[in-house]
């Protein structure tokens, strides 16, 4: 894209923002609900000084929301995007939500709200359509044996390219960006094959839309319903530009696996991805979904939903280790660990699930991370679909209300782990301690239960290979001028974002 037509984009943008916020603050009814509001306590009514602190300190007024009803058991509002409908339920109901059928509590019709599907994605279908998640689940035992061989590969390639092999030079080296595209290039070889993986304008394109599509949901939902169309059109258009452009990268592969389908060779014979496995189960059903501009919608998503959680948190996995490296030995500690499970560093290393489920050490350092570190604020959304739905504190759901449950706050509360706000790197690797992907009431990043993510026991083994051949084939260290201490998070509403702008130093090893 042209610096000019990216200037634009952001100007538009920028406007919309403005004027949707002036019109939300100003002029939109807020829906009167008998709940109680954080930080208004007492009215019906968000003050606009309040809409406008969450908007840029959401995470204050979250904490509040927690302190003050949710811990104590009590439901309440959060001045949410959505003209305050967003509500927030104790955790310890967290039964009680899960028991609900989707026809009162409905996850997916909460998710397509919250990313505006229909406009970023162009249909509400590709998150609501069950067999998006029975799809991705029917892959997940296959990929999590193939997929692992096959990232691996991937990583040590890109990470090569990335990184460099200087074993002289320390190089400065932004993580966020770096791990972005390692585990980009590593995710896509299980998802959509070679070529494709290293193919650099499709990884430029995927990029483009991933980073796209949640600002401009952030924006749809804080445009008021009545301009939501007018203004969901026009950011439309730039979606319609990078779905173009990945179908035309696409098309050859796309005709490419359809003719081996068609051709009705044993499926052991080809590709063993899940664009194969995709085209696959649409030929047998006969489905007329089985057409490149579905496919292409559906890597998309299939690779936002693999890879975002991901490298979101792999930069401060990094940072977390270096900074606290001088207190706890953190780095001789992990590697120790990993001669121990995998011997010294050797070219053609393989690895699997049993040696990434021995490293206590590696594990407990990312859940961790991930427990100081937690994209989402708010977690597990359900759409309430029934009049007169009530809580357990009695309190009524409105029809067409977002719900949630939170969980930074409860992971970072003193009463459930000591010194809450540090990261203590082996705080999890103690007898009875709990592995990165097990969650909880009290630990809810990957949500719980059935809907809980269904790929975190693959994104675990994917961290722990990138972490590990970091620390086994590179030298890091945090710049002099940090003082030994990491950047800080970047907070975007209620999302909690890697630094953007940070650096590490890396070197190869000899």
């Amino acid at each position: 894209m042209s610096t000019a037509w990216t200037n634009s984009w952001i100007a538009i943008a920028v406007t919309t923002f403005l004027v949707a916020v002036f019109v939300l603050l100003y002029s939109a009814p807020q829906s009167e609900i008998d709940i109680p509001l954080v930080r208004d306590r007492g009215r019906k009514r968000f003050r606009t000084s309040t809409f406008v602190s969450y908007l840029f300190n959401a995470n204050d007024i979250l904490q509040e929301a927690y302190d003050t009803y949710l811990k104590h058991g009590k439901t309440c509002r959060v001045p949410d995007k959505s003209l305050g409908t967003m509500i927030l339920i104790p955790n310890r109901y967290m039964k009680w939500m899960l028991s609900q059928p989707t026809g009162v509590l409905n996850s997916y019709e909460a998710i397509a709200e919250i990313v505006q599907a229909r406009w970023t994605l162009g249909d509400t279908r590709y998150l609501s359509d069950d067999w998006h998640l029975n799809m991705l689940r029917d892959a997940l035992r296959p990929l999590s044996k193939s997929g692992i061989v096959e990232f691996q590969e991937e990583l040590e390639r890109s990470m090569e390219d990335v990184l460099g092999n200087d074993h002289v030079n320390w190089k400065d080296v932004n993580p966020t960006i770096a791990t972005k595209r390692i585990i980009l290039q590593a995710t896509t070889r299980y998802l959509v094959g070679s070529p494709l993986c290293a193919d650099e304008q499709f990884l430029r394109w995927i990029l483009i839309f991933i980073e796209w599509i949640t600002p401009v949901g952030e924006l749809l939902r804080l445009t008021p319903r009545g301009l939501r169309s007018v203004v969901g059109h026009i950011f439309s258009i730039p979606r319609f530009i990078v779905i173009q452009k990945l179908k035309a990268i696409l098309r050859p592969q796309y005709d490419k696996r359809l003719s081996f389908i068609r051709s009705g060779q044993s499926p052991e014979d080809g590709p063993q991805d899940l664009l194969q496995m995709m085209m696959r189960d649409l030929y047998e059903r006969n489905s007329t979904d089985l057409n490149l501009h579905f496919i292409t919608i559906n890597v998309l998503v299939f690779v936002i939903a693999a890879v975002v959680q991901t490298y979101m948190l792999a930069p401060s996995v990094l940072y977390d280790i270096l900074e606290s490296n001088a207190e706890y030995n953190t780095i001789s500690k992990l590697q120790e660990e990993l001669v121990c499970v995998l011997g010294e560093p050797a070219q053609g290393q393989r690895w699997s699930q049993n040696e990434a489920r021995q490293m206590a050490k590696l594990d407990s350092v990312l859940r961790e991370s991930l427990r100081t570190n937690t994209l989402v604020s708010q977690t597990m959304p359900r759409k309430v679909m029934v009049d007169s739905l009530q809580t357990p504190d009695g309190i009524t759901l409105p029809r067409g209300a977002t719900v949630a449950l939170l969980a930074r706050a409860a992971q970072t509360d003193p009463d459930i782990y000591p010194n809450p706000n540090k990261f203590i790197p082996f705080r999890h690797a103690v007898p009875g301690g709990k592995q990165f992907a097990a969650t909880g009431e009290n630990f809810l990043a990957f949500g719980h239960a059935k809907h809980a993510c269904p790929g975190r026991f693959l994104v675990s083994v994917e961290l722990k290979m990138l972490v590990a051949h970091i620390l086994r084939h590179y030298h890091i260290e945090l710049p002099a001028e940090y003082g030994g201490k990491r950047p800080k998070a970047v907070w975007f509403t209620d999302l909690n974002l890697p630094p953007q702008h940070g650096v590490i130093r890396v070197k190869r090893c000899v």
